[in-house]
């Protein structure tokens, strides 16, 4: 009996104690906080003339597809359940202005953990159009926790934008700045933003106002140190959601006109990237012949995210990957491989044209599987060129993906 007892009373003491921790975690806001965080969380509205025409064709029951590319904190990272993510809350929450329960809506989620916009440039083409069956109605871009600052995440950030903005004269385009405790890049991306008038949501300079103030804590907002929580996510969309509303409510602007030259890269290199594919004739394999299923998986197929990759292992001889093409610009996807899988990888020596470019080190300090790049080739003019990767004898490398503008 007393044992019974003691079971029972420790259940209680389990729900109270958890239960708590949950309570605590969840984000409670008055209207008044509220408004003023979605106040703090628009940037701009940018030119309103797109996302209205979408809001307005889900409200007239017409086909409307959706599509967010980021990285983790888009893949939903962080929520109990990835479609508890903000992508995905923001979608079901944009069914509100559908008639018939969104039943005309589609969703696309792409995003990839650990990716910056580099990366989701070359992919754009695979993961969202390709997808999606056709260019989005509506995307969303999220990479401001994953660019780090100089001029390639710029140039990329701004090929993902201009690219979906001059695929036809629908698409809309939305910027979200996500929130990580030590900041982000959103200050270079805005610059670009503006340039081309695209609506802009800042979940960063919400949640630091919100800790500011007491509204929220970041043990809330956080399910860690970067990765909102599912309160957190929910916090995301509603802040998005708020831009979409206002935006239904207002006026339309004048009809959108995608400006003539690019703001950051006139040469169009990133703006014509491409992906090069596994069995692409221009391509020698050497030892990377195999398919590496160790590398990072989707949330959303449990499927690894680089299919078509090539792989070497560490019992090959060494034989080069190589690939000639013409081309202004090439990018290397790679693998870093963890330390906690028996193969150890090591370093790639990389030729241009003959000439050693430098090496790559395929299992560096903290890698956990995930992908990392290197531009090979950034030039302005279209020129023939081969790119060889030599592996390390007695170790393994994989080539994720490739990337090339022609």
């Amino acid at each position: 009996m007393k044992k019974n007892l003691f079971v029972f009373n420790f259940f209680i003491f389990f729900l109270i104690f958890f239960g708590c921790r949950f309570e605590l975690k969840a984000i409670s806001l008055s209207e008044k906080e509220r408004s003023e965080l979605y106040k703090e969380s628009l940037v701009s509205r940018g030119n309103n003339y797109r996302l209205k025409k979408v809001l307005e064709k889900i409200a007239a029951g017409e086909e409307v597809r959706v599509a967010a590319i980021g990285g983790s904190i888009t893949e939903g990272e962080g929520a109990g359940d990835f479609k508890n993510g903000y992508a995905y809350q923001f979608f079901r929450g944009l069914k509100r202005y559908s008639q018939d329960g969104g039943s005309n809506l589609y969703f696309n989620g792409a995003g990839l953990r650990g990716t910056p916009s580099v990366l989701g440039m070359i992919r754009y083409e695979r993961d969202v159009i390709k997808v999606s069956t056709k260019a989005p109605d509506l995307l969303i871009v999220e990479f401001a926790v994953n660019d780090g600052k100089g001029k390639n995440y710029e140039r990329a950030f701004e090929a993902i934008v201009r690219n979906a903005l001059s695929a036809n004269s629908y698409t809309a385009v939305i910027a979200v700045y996500s929130a990580y405790d030590k900041g982000n890049v959103q200050q270079q991306m805005e610059e670009i933003a503006d340039y081309y008038q695209i609506p802009q949501v800042s979940i960063m300079d919400a949640v630091n106002l919100a800790v500011s103030k007491g509204y929220f804590t970041k043990s809330q907002f956080y399910y860690d140190y970067i990765h909102p929580s599912d309160s957190g996510h929910k916090f995301m969309a509603d802040c998005l959601l708020n831009l979409c509303w206002k935006t239904y409510c207002s006026n339309y602007d004048e009809r959108y006109t995608l400006p003539a030259k690019c703001l950051i890269e006139n040469d169009k290199n990133f703006i014509k990237m491409k992906m090069l594919s596994n069995d692409d004739p221009r391509i020698v394999k050497g030892d990377f012949t195999q398919t590496d299923y160790k590398c990072q998986k989707l949330f959303k197929t449990n499927d690894i995210a680089f299919r078509g990759n090539w792989y070497c292992p560490s019992v090959s001889e060494g034989k080069s990957f190589k690939v000639t093409l013409n081309c202004s610009s090439f990018i290397i996807v790679y693998k870093c491989q963890s330390a906690k899988e028996t193969e150890k990888f090591g370093m790639a020596s990389v030729y241009v044209d003959g000439a050693l470019w430098g090496t790559i080190d395929g299992q560096p300090a903290g890698s956990w599987n995930n992908a990392l790049f290197k531009v090979l080739i950034d030039e302005e003019t279209v020129e023939n060129h081969t790119v060889e990767i030599k592996p390390e004898k007695g170790k393994g490398f994989t080539i994720l993906m490739t990337g090339y503008a022609d």
